[in-house]
């Protein structure tokens, strides 16, 4: 086995260590299920947790307009792109030399 082929398998055996580890510990989710909570039974969520859950709603709303107004920024860029593109070819046209006769 050639030091190139070690240094693949070792590196691959270190990343699967680190995903085994870190779905361990419930740093990484491996399927869309929710994580584990506790079976108390609860009549709501403490007021203290509504204003976290409420401000991370706001964060995300926030995030999620954000989004949205880079992509479209990142259209109008891609616009200007392509006449700018455009543009260039017309001012130089294709050159096309003739013999001389």
């Amino acid at each position: 086995m050639d030091l190139k082929d070690r240094t693949c398998r070792l590196r691959l055996a270190g990343s699967l260590m680190w995903v085994l580890a870190l779905s361990g510990c419930g740093w990484l989710q491996t399927s869309s299920t929710p994580p584990c909570t506790s079976m108390e039974s609860t009549d709501g969520p403490p007021s203290a947790e509504t204003a976290v859950v409420k401000a991370l709603q706001r964060q995300l709303r926030e995030r999620d307009r954000r989004i949205q107004k880079l992509q479209s920024h990142l259209e109008a860029l891609k616009l200007i792109d392509q006449d700018r593109h455009n543009q260039r070819r017309d001012i130089h046209p294709s050159t096309t030399i003739t013999p001389f006769k």
